[in-house]
């Protein structure tokens, strides 16, 4: 897939952050571009880059759902939400959820009084942060 048609989509699909404001909104989709030479243009073939570019717009829907909501969201429906964000990062990076059952109330309570671009960056940052204990790397 050309990266000017990977960029064009993910530039051109409002709903990616549509519940943001511009400025966080922008940096939501500075990370999503950034993200496209590792998981999307290394693909073997059209069809796994269209995949793979689709589940990075997912990845990058749900954390601007989250970012734009979080404040107003009762705790349960956020915890869903978070919940719902990790397993589409973990899938679309290719890697196991790193964020147990356990970790979200907590993680739900501690984003609340935080401010949207600094949710973003928690959110991001646990989704790819270090691999559970027993998963160490065995290489």
């Amino acid at each position: 897939m050309d990266r000017s048609v990977a960029v064009a989509r993910i530039t051109e699909t409002e709903n990616l952050t549509s519940d943001l404001t511009d400025a966080d909104a922008q940096w939501v989709i500075d990370w999503g571009v950034a993200q496209l030479d590792v998981l999307v243009l290394g693909s073997r073939d059209e069809a796994s880059a269209g995949y793979k570019l689709n589940q990075l717009m997912a990845v990058m829907r749900a954390l601007g759902s989250i970012g734009g909501t979080y404040a107003e969201r009762p705790p349960t429906l956020l915890i869903g939400d978070l919940r719902g964000f990790f397993a589409r990062y973990a899938l679309a990076f290719g890697q196991p959820n790193r964020v147990r059952e356990a970790d979200l109330a907590p993680l739900a309570a501690r984003i609340v009084p935080l401010a949207p671009q600094a949710v973003l960056q928690v959110l991001l940052a646990t989704a790819a942060g270090p691999a559970p204990q027993g998963e160490a790397n065995h290489g």
